[in-house]
């Protein structure tokens, strides 16, 4: 597979409309001036292939990448670099790969994105690509400028290392170190996991005895359950009775019902028949006068039915508006009785108060005797003078240890200030270096060209000349501020640095957190948060708590991701920096307290879980569970010791009691004090200001040097066709002997300050290993001094008092403990009679409203009662008048009135006796909904309680009996952990998966023995097959390019080679065998590219990019080079750039490279050849 192009856009020089540059097989070969952007194209191609780091490519950061316009256009924010590679096959058609990776501005970050065949990729995948076509971007599939000398100049060890990483030993040495590393993690983790078991198997016993007090406590509750529901069924089973004797009662009357509408239907008929005949008597009435009569009848007979009806709703709101008032009543009774509940309890709450007051002045006193039995003995005691004099001593001791320290840290900082002086002051001499060499290459390239032609145009000449020196003191003056910049910035760092050590001496921070704080700084890694001991605040009073119950966990740092934290860990594992635990916010899960901490918590309220006094952002909060757990935070060690196993607990005092029953304490100091972190903050800002001002002067200078090679190269153009006259020519002469003495000069100052630098590294080394050893020291001291305050605080000389005073004060407390308890039972108790007395009044509000609406409902009824008997006498009235004028019809029709006045009257009878029917069936219908409605809730509350009925019992109130005994029994248990049993299976289940992890974890360390010791053999083997290999091709090549030179690759000591250095001598042609340090610049050239060309050989790549390799070639060596390079062209394409004409001959395609002044953009051109 070959390279078949490239396209790169806003990358370096080249602009944002892009240049596709189409690659043919063979040798490729790139031409152009200096600065126009050649090497620009193999950084491309290594940035498209995945290179990680940005040196690589010649750039400080990734956004220097992006083309930064020379002529005032706005800078795009993107740059992209697209290659594409094809198969040739045999068929004359080709299989096609598309790569392209993006980098793009977004803020303050740089996102970089891989593409494969237009989809987006991860660098993983681009790493397989070229590993399944056999491109090695750290071998030298790609040969940069430099690598040339890096071979020559490097020691013997260093050259046998570099071997070894073509041989991929790098890759046997990091799978051995992570071997180790594996093992040792192993080890802890068995270590751990060992004392976690015994920890589980000393809980298991606990929560054994926790769990058999459960069983109990549930055996009680299910008896209980059983009861209830068995008192539940005797009372359903009375309600049945009952309901039974109302639904036959109603039924007799409903039979009293019909049988008297059977008897009105009766008299209905009479009472038409009557009708009839008074109808026929009244047909002598004019039409009129009957019609007015029947009028009126129907309408009294209409108005005393409608009052009837009136007169039974009446009656029936009457017995409505009882049964209410019966209820308020009974709702009455029950409110008293709370309110005389709720007095008894205030009373005993009053005297409670007292009894609390009594003991708290009790303790006060015991507490006073018991100081001052303390005092009385502690002056007595011979063993507590002695320990005095010597805690005296020690104290004296630990403040010259302090002294001492301080001193060394002081020499320490001092020598440091002086390593940093030393580096800057080198880094500003070589940058002077660099900068002379730059200038004596264009005093030489100009007398180079004065001396050529004297001709040309003075006045156009002299024009850029002056623009020529005022671009050369612009560059002059932006490095100055550049070095003053630069001098700033280490000042800076300085004093960063010391606020950063200070922040490590107060407990904030130790060396690898000051580095990943430093990375976080730089912006070379984002996503990192602070430390925990950074992020949380607490009240004072619990300092000591919070530091031990944390402890190394308060320097865990809080990152965004996973990602950040292998970001980091590879921080620490390049620069050696130990080790530190990162907590990755998506992946920190949140936990729940056990059974046993929930359970303290809610018998004791002086306790708390020791997270719940720590404040922090709510983004946090799994991070700070995950430092403290379900740590329980109480006053004293003697409450603690009241709770103590099955949970872990932390006093005031910062003693810890585990929960395997382990208990740590004694002497604590402050580790850790207050710290202006803003002010960290801020010159950690201004330090990011100076460096992002550091390199715009770096790329102004950048821009301006370019301009400067622009009149250069119009000075050159001119100088063909005319020189400046010797004159000009003397005075360059003059500046270039200026030049090689100012160089040689800054060369010895620059070895002198690296010889000054190595001894200040040495010095800075010895007072480290001092301060170790002092706080080895103080660790001792601290160490003897808790032992003294532990001898101090055992004396017992008056013990038999005191102990009796303690015990008096211990009796005390836990009194004061009960009467809490007490006085919160008590509250509890009178907040849930007063919600019910809020209930029942509520209740009786609403039936009293319900009466009062009743009783308008009722008066408006017997309003219309009244109104419906005056209409009915108003009609009699009528009637009576109608009457009146036919008498005679009437006194015929009044036998017959009187017998439907019999039947009205026996109707009316009747009705009232239905009616009273109705009403005593109305009233059974509401006691059977009543019984009903109470039976439909005892059998709710009996399939809510669930349970078995018990046969053996009849009587309810025996079952009650049963309920109080076994609740008395509940009493005493008391408090249960209701988790016990689900805590006892878990522990009992991670017992079992931890027997089953260190089993597995056992065979692994042995696995990975094994392992080491068989990767081992391989390296050894690897090594010397590819150093045999390697000999005899670089042998054959130097041959070849030398025509009849002689080349020797050997190791110092092949018994031992993975130690050994590896060592070269070369006999050019006609001369003898000589070191290589002897040989002169082209001769050391050949040997290098010797032994790239071997190694090429012996692990071909299919795309090599050669950069400048035939710098230090004459033309025959350069034309022997380019032959070979010719033939190897042939298996493998080869793109290389090259200022030397003997070498275009063997081109397959040529490419010149210039740089568009007006544009600031590299422009390319091509030319192919189809011959040789």
């Amino acid at each position: 597979m070959r390279l078949y192009s490239l396209e790169i856009k806003n990358f370096k020089s080249f602009c944002h409309k892009g240049m596709k540059i189409d690659f043919r097989p063979g040798l490729s070969m790139i031409a152009g001036p200096n600065g126009s952007g050649k090497s620009n194209i193999g950084d491309s191609l290594l940035f498209v292939l995945g290179t990680r780091s940005s040196k690589t490519v010649r750039a400080d950061k990734l956004d220097d990448l992006i083309h930064n316009p020379a002529n005032g256009d706005k800078k795009v924010s993107r740059a992209e670099v697209k290659a594409v590679f094809v198969e040739d096959r045999d068929d004359e058609s080709f299989e096609t790969v598309e790569i392209s990776r993006t980098i793009e501005e977004n803020g303050s970050e740089i996102n970089s994105t891989y593409f494969i065949n237009g989809k987006r990729s991860k660098h993983s995948e681009v790493d397989r690509f070229l590993e399944n076509i056999g491109i090695q971007l750290d071998s030298y599939s790609f040969v940069l400028q430099g690598d040339i000398n890096k071979f020559i100049y490097v020691s013997g060890n260093e050259r046998r290392k570099l071997l070894e990483s073509i041989a991929g030993i790098d890759a046997y040495n990091m799978r051995i170190n992570s071997a180790k590393e594996k093992i040792d993690e192993i080890d802890k983790t068995i270590l751990a996991s060992e004392t976690l078991r015994t920890e589980i198997e000393e809980n298991i016993a606990v929560i054994e005895k926790e769990a058999e007090k459960l069983r109990e406590y549930k055996k009680l509750n299910s008896d209980i359950v059983d009861l209830r529901a068995t008192a539940l069924s005797i009372q359903i089973r009375g309600i049945e009775i009952d309901l039974s004797g109302h639904q036959q009662s109603m039924e007799e009357s409903e039979k009293k019902i019909a049988d008297i509408k059977a008897i009105l239907d009766d008299l209905d008929k009479e009472r038409e028949v009557l009708a009839q005949k008074r109808m026929e008597i009244e047909k002598g009435i004019g039409e009129k006068i009957q019609k007015e009569l029947e009028s009126i009848r129907k309408g009294i007979e209409s108005k005393k039915l409608e009052r009837a009806r009136s007169e039974i709703s009446a009656s029936n709101i009457n017995i409505s508006i009882d049964k209410e008032r019966a209820l308020i009543e009974t709702n009455t009774g029950k409110i008293e009785e709370i309110d005389e509940e709720i007095d008894n309890l205030a009373k005993g709450f009053n005297e409670l108060m007292k009894r609390e007051e009594e003991l708290k002045y009790r303790e006060t006193s015991l507490r006073a005797q018991i100081n001052q039995k303390i005092e009385l003995q502690r002056n007595k005691t011979e063993e507590y003078r002695k320990a005095t004099d010597e805690l005296t001593v020690i104290e004296k001791q630990l403040k010259e240890n302090s002294t001492i320290t301080e001193k060394i840290r002081r020499e320490e900082s001092e020598e440091s200030k002086k390593f940093k002086g030393l580096e800057t002051k080198l880094g500003i001499k070589e940058e002077n270096l660099t900068n002379e060499k730059y200038r004596l290459s264009e005093t030489q390239w100009q007398l180079n060209q004065i001396k050529k032609d004297e001709g040309g145009n003075r006045s156009k000449n002299e024009s850029l000349s002056k623009k020529y020196y005022e671009l050369q003191s612009q560059i002059k003056e932006l490095e100055r501020e550049r070095t003053e910049t630069r001098s700033k910035m280490d000042n800076l760092g300085k004093e960063v640095e010391r606020m950063r050590s200070e922040m490590g001496s107060r407990g904030f921070a130790n060396k690898s957190i000051s580095a990943i704080m430093e990375a976080k700084a730089r912006g070379a890694i984002s996503g990192i948060h602070r430390s925990i001991g950074e992020l949380i605040s607490y009240d004072e009073k619990y300092a000591l708590a919070v530091e031990a119950a944390a402890g190394g966990r308060l320097n865990s740092i809080v990152v965004d991701n996973e990602d950040v934290a292998q970001d980091c860990i590879e921080l620490l594992r390049e620069k050696k920096l130990g080790r530190v635990t990162f907590i990755p916010l998506n992946k920190i899960l949140p936990g729940r307290p056990r059974g046993k901490a929930l359970t303290i918590i809610q018998q004791d309220r002086t306790t708390s879980l020791l997270s719940q006094q720590v404040k922090c952002q709510d983004v946090y909060a799994n991070a700070i569970w995950y430092t403290f757990q379900d740590t329980v935070l109480v006053d004293s060690a003697e409450i603690a010791k009241k709770y103590m196993t099955g949970v872990r607990i932390v006093t005031l005092d910062g003693d810890i009691f585990e929960a395997s029953g382990a208990i740590s304490g004694g002497f604590m100091n402050r580790s850790r004090t207050t710290f202006n972190f803003s002010e960290l903050d801020s010159k950690e800002k201004l330090l990011e200001d100076l460096r992002e001002r550091f390199n715009s002067l770096d790329h102004d200078i950048r821009n301006l040097r370019q301009e400067y090679d622009d009149i250069s190269k119009q000075l050159m153009d001119i100088s063909k066709s005319g020189g400046e006259g010797k004159g000009k020519s003397d005075s360059l002469e003059a500046q270039l002997k200026e030049s090689q003495k100012i160089r040689e000069s800054l060369e010895l100052e620059i070895q002198t300050l690296k010889i000054e630098l190595k001894n200040s590294s040495a010095s800075l080394e010895k007072l480290q290993e001092l301060i170790t050893k002092e706080e080895e020291k103080k660790a001792s001291l601290e160490k003897r001094k808790n032992e003294l305050y532990m001898i101090i605080g055992d004396n017992k000389e008056e013990g038999n008092d005191l102990s009796e005073l303690q015990k008096e004060l211990e009796k005390i407390s836990n009194e004061q403990t009960s009467t809490m308890s007490i006085k919160s039972s008590n509250q509890t108790t009178m907040k849930k009679i007063s919600e019910r007395k809020s209930e029942l009044m509520m209740e009786n509000d609403n039936l009293i409203k319900n009466i009062n609406a009743e009783t308008t409902e009722k008066d408006r009824i017997e309003e219309e009662i009244a109104k419906f008997g005056n209409e009915i006498g108003r009609l009699e009235e009528e009637e009576e008048k109608l009457n009146e004028n036919n008498r005679k019809i009437i006194q015929g029709l009044k036998e017959i009135e009187r017998q439907l006045s019999d039947i009205s009257q026996k109707s009316a009878g009747l009705e009232s006796d239905m009616k009273n029917n109705e009403n005593a069936v109305l009233t059974s219908k509401i006691k059977i909904q009543n019984f009903n409605e109470k039976l439909s809730a005892l059998k709710e509350e009996l399939r809510q309680n669930g349970g078995n009925v018990i046969i053996d019992y009849s009587s309810a109130q025996k079952a009650n009996s049963e309920i109080a005994i076994r609740m008395a029994k509940l009493q005493e248990i008391g408090a249960v952990n209701q988790l016990a049993e689900e805590d006892l299976k878990r522990d009992m289940q991670r017992k079992e998966n931890l027997v089953e992890k260190i089993d597995i974890l056992k065979r692994e360390v042995d696995s990975l023995i094994k392992l080491m010791a068989e990767l081992e053999e391989v390296k050894t083997r690897v090594l010397l097959d590819l150093y045999g290999k390697v000999k005899i091709e670089m042998r054959e090549i130097f041959k070849r390019l030398t025509r009849g030179g002689d080349v020797d690759m050997y190791l110092s000591d092949e018994s031992n080679p993975l130690e050994s250095e590896l060592l070269i001598k070369a006999k050019p042609k006609g001369t003898t065998y000589t070191k290589l340090q002897s040989l002169s610049g082209g001769e050391k050239s050949l040997v290098a590219l010797s032994f790239i060309v071997a190694v090429q050989r012996i692990k071909p790549s299919p795309i090599y990019f050669l950069d400048e390799i035939d710098m230090f070639l004459d033309g025959t060596n350069a034309e022997a080079m380019g032959e070979l390079l010719r033939e190897n062209s042939n298996t493998s394409q080869i793109i290389m750039i090259s200022l030397k004409n003997a070498m275009s001959k063997f081109a397959n395609s040529l490419f010149g490279v210039t740089m568009n002044k007006a544009a600031g953009c590299t422009e390319i051109f091509s030319k192919s050849f189809g011959g040789e």
